[in-house]
């Protein structure tokens, strides 16, 4: 039994290495968030930092764009710099295929391949193109070779500014806002109609989610609020309920009329005829097809999410949908001995955890979380309800996350718990802009929801996410047009070296622009630059 035993805490407290691992204890009215003072401030920005553009937004964009598809780089968390050699080897077919569309269209006609070039910098780079960049591309298409213009496609695409997000605020502030959240939800750039709604929350929340497109990103807006990952899927149904897990997503962000509880606790999922038996739901829908599911069943219940033992799911619920996140486990085998005794796995956990009384009230505030979804396999099948007789009854603690008690059983008393809880509101909003930086203290108490312990709606927690303040001045680079080198000479992928000449160059002109910790960005991805025209140069 794997997570047999963690041994967290709470904010201030730390677990010590010794053996048996014992845990400090935690005295829930002093120590937990909830018992603490409120601290006194005025309302501060989100503070918008350097961040990777993640690798299906990459993808998405060229093909949108040009026709192509990318196959999506690695999920890069967002505060660390792009791989360029991951981005060079998934696009250089799509270059090629890109620049023979070009001139197919074009021919050597400079001025066509100018416009469409213009297009194509524009969306990578997430901005129009002055008229003087416009005219300096042009410049370095030269006479319209299948070099030159490739050329000028890795230089977009390679520049800073394609593989880092800057915000410049001022006049851009508002394309910029549409973009940052078609990105998060469509994964791929904001259009003028979407921009030009920045102005009214309300309708632009309607557009945003009432695309098609809003389904691309269902999944990943959701990983960090869904802790996606904690366990082991299974083996050989992974995809299927990843696959689940998206549909669900996608439709309820489709439905104009979602709140709360329904992105929780929808009587639907989506299934084929190997979900549905692996569940045990009567209907065989063949394929994917949306399927009625009973009472006990909603998201928290999907294979893709209630994978983990119990002390894993309750970390997930803490660190996800509460933004209560434990610490990390101390470096032991947390495997419970055999002689553990007990008939189920929260019988033996909870005798193990006996066996160290220091460790008793860590896994009180973590466990219970889990205790709930104990009617569901963990690692073998997870997500097959076991039936009835499991025990799945479960006692909040008073003060976890700052939320009040809650005594239920079940998964599906567990969700209506989340969904009226106005802390687990707040962290949505606070994991939907997670992406774009972090929340102070000051600036979550922007998020207004309400105290009421009813449902809201799903629109008015985007509107919230939307209508943050953001403070972009630390990641501005000012402005520094984007000037593409011609290309001299002719040979062997020089396309490529002339691109990541350029985009080296272009990195100390940015650097000077931003602040130190910015700079240390820059430097790290000046360094995937030379590295790969070294070996290049080969």
């Amino acid at each position: 039994m794997r997570w047999g035993l963690m041994c967290v805490v709470l904010i201030g407290l730390s677990c010590a290495e010794s053996a048996p691992p014992p845990c400090e204890a935690v005295d829930c009215e002093v120590d937990n968030p909830c018992a603490a003072e409120p601290v006194e401030c005025t309302a501060e920005p989100l503070m918008l930092r350097l961040r990777s553009v993640r690798g299906d937004v990459v993808g998405q964009i060229f093909e949108d764009r040009t026709g192509v598809a990318i196959e999506p780089l690695p999920m890069l968390d967002p505060a660390f710099t792009p791989d360029v050699d991951a981005v060079v080897a998934r696009h250089e077919d799509g270059i090629v295929l890109r620049t023979g569309a070009i001139v197919s269209a074009c021919g050597t006609d400079v001025a066509c391949l100018a416009e469409m070039l213009q297009g194509d910098a524009a969306a990578l780079l997430r901005r129009p193109l002055s008229a003087a960049e416009a005219a300096s591309l042009s410049a370095a298409i030269g006479e319209g070779s299948s070099d030159e213009v490739a050329s000028v496609l890795w230089q977009a695409r390679l520049a800073p500014e394609s593989l880092i997000v800057f915000e410049r605020g001022g006049d851009a502030a508002g394309r910029e806002l549409a973009d940052r959240f078609a990105r998060l939800v469509w994964r791929t750039g904001a259009d003028a109609a979407l921009v030009e709604l920045v102005e009214n929350p309300h309708a632009f929340v309607d557009a945003l989610l009432g695309d098609p497109r809003a389904g691309r990103g269902a999944v990943a807006m959701h990983e960090r609020w869904l802790h996606a990952g904690v366990g082991a899927l299974h083996p050989t149904l992974a995809v299927d309920m990843e696959a689940e897990t998206g549909l669900y997503l996608a439709s309820v962000l489709a439905d104009g009329g979602a709140t709360f509880g329904t992105l929780l606790r929808a009587p639907y999922t989506f299934a084929n005829d190997a979900l549905a038996e692996h569940y045990g739901f009567d209907a065989r829908p063949g394929d994917f097809a949306r399927v009625e599911v009973p009472e006990r069943y909603n998201l928290l219940t999907h294979g893709s999410v209630a994978a983990g033992g119990i002390t894993q799911r309750g970390r997930a619920v803490l660190a996800g949908m509460l933004c209560t996140p434990p610490p990390e486990p101390p470096d032991f085998d947390p495997t419970i001995p055999d002689d553990v005794e007990g008939d189920t796995e929260r019988e033996r956990l909870q005798a193990f955890v006996s066996m160290n009384p220091a460790c008793v009230s860590c896994h009180a505030l973590i466990d219970p979380f889990g205790h709930a979804l104990e009617a569901y396999d963990t690692y073998e099948s997870p997500g097959r309800y076991r039936g009835p007789s499991a025990n799945d009854l479960y006692a909040l603690p008073e003060c976890v996350g700052g939320t009040t008690a809650g005594e239920g059983m079940g998964a599906a008393d567990l969700a209506g718990w989340i969904v009226r809880s106005p802390d687990a509101r707040r962290c949505y909003v606070e994991q939907l802009v997670t992406e774009f930086g972090e929340l102070d203290h000051c600036a979550k108490a922007q998020v207004d929801v309400s105290e009421t312990r009813g449902d809201v709606s799903l629109h008015d927690l985007f509107v919230q996410a939307v209508t943050l303040a953001y403070e972009p001045t630390s990641t501005d680079p000012g402005s520094h047009p984007f000037v593409p080198l011609p290309t001299d000479d002719l040979g062997d992928r020089l396309p490529l070296r002339t691109a990541l000449v350029a985009a080296s160059d272009r990195v100390g002109v940015l650097r000077t622009a931003t602040d130190e910790r910015n700079n240390r960005t820059l430097d790290d991805l000046d360094v995937g630059y030379r590295e790969l025209q070294i070996r290049l140069a080969r």
